[in-house]
């Protein structure tokens, strides 16, 4: 299976593949380690106490609707061995981890529902109206990425409504991805509806936001009855003492700071510099509320850049796009002018 951030294969100053807030949260990662450093000779909590407390705060639910993974995909994997769908629908282009997770369990089936390029591979009224179509014969759990990842559109609100109304009214099961949405514009959260449908599932963490991928700290959000479950299918101390204190120092800093503003600020103003300056040169460019940009090129630009030891991600193993689609992150205006003279060496 692949993803973005393979640095291991080949010499890369630039890794544009993996997709990280651009602002600098040097200090914070620095305090995690200091910190962590004090507990790493005792076995981390199993009940996550703290961190739990930590993430409920900021989330405004209660420390028994949350509970920590070793990332977001680890969650996935638990939960939908906890679920055992059998039948699952996946709007696509889509995470490659989803598919991963269903592949391990036994006798399920995937509907793919293809978004169209023609409109940006937005979620919209034809998407509800296949919804309601499989909700209605036997559909069982709906996978949603908001924003979604490759294309970094944010799923509008009303849709997101009717997609909950939905999927509620004929117990189809939701898991929300929403790993992104702090680094995204007006992104509608799913944590809201937690209390409304026992079938919500919403996943996050704190990799991107805080640019600590080695780490591994998520969490999801549900209601009382499916987090005390979910520890059973998962291992003992999943989390680490590391990922524990990241989670704790990570959600103080969102509490109450600017941090979310400055970096989306941040990300905003990059973004529309590297869309103009790759639309300039000719390149098909997908509009994006996050912190990735989708483009089209009939150039391998993976394997020109690596030769200039600049990483971008390939989407080609993402099932809904074929060859020819990369997925670039945004970072510093310098790192991203860096890329962009690059590329013109191309034209």
């Amino acid at each position: 299976m692949k993803h973005g951030g393979d640095i291991y294969s080949g010499v890369i100053e630039h890794d544009f593949s993996v997709n990280i807030n651009p602002l600098d949260c040097s200090r914070i990662v620095k305090e995690i380690m200091d910190e962590s450093a004090k507990k790493v000779c005792n076995y981390p909590d199993p009940f996550q106490r703290e961190f739990r407390e930590a993430v409920a705060f900021i989330e405004g639910v209660s420390a028994g609707e949350v509970f920590g993974g070793n990332g977001a995909s680890e969650l996935f994997l638990s939960l939908v061995t906890m679920i055992a769908p059998k039948r699952v629908m996946l709007p696509i282009p889509c995470f490659v981890g989803y598919e991963h997770a269903l592949s391990l369990i036994r006798g399920c089936e995937i509907v793919y529902y293809q978004l169209e390029e023609k409109k940006d591979y937005l979620l919209d009224r034809l998407f509800l109206d296949a919804l309601e179509y499989e909700a209605a014969n036997g559909l069982e759990l709906l996978f949603l990425t908001n924003p979604n990842n490759p294309t970094g559109r944010n799923i509008p609100k009303d849709v997101l409504d009717k997609t909950f109304e939905i999927c509620s009214r004929n117990s189809v099961k939701i898991i929300a991805d929403e790993c992104f949405i702090r680094l995204s514009d007006s992104g509608c959260s799913l944590v809201p509806y937690i209390r409304d449908y026992e079938g919500l599932f919403v996943v996050n963490a704190f990799t991107k936001f805080f640019s600590i991928p080695g780490i591994r700290a998520g969490y999801v959000i549900s209601n009382y009855t499916n987090i005390e479950r979910l520890p059973s299918y998962m291992p003992e101390w999943n989390l680490s003492v590391v990922a524990q204190t990241a989670g704790i120092i990570c959600s103080n800093y969102l509490n109450g700071g600017n941090l979310e503003y400055e970096s989306r600020q941040m990300i905003r103003k990059e973004r529309e510099y590297l869309i103009s300056e790759l639309r300039n040169m000719g390149y098909k460019v997908y509009d994006s509320d996050t912190t990735f940009i989708l483009l089209y090129s009939v150039t391998n630009l993976c394997e020109y850049l690596r030769k200039r030891k600049i990483l971008i991600r390939d989407c080609s193993n993402y099932k809904g796009l074929n060859k020819g689609f990369y997925r670039i992150a945004v970072k510093t205006h310098a790192e991203n002018e860096l890329l962009i003279e690059e590329l013109k060496k191309m034209v």
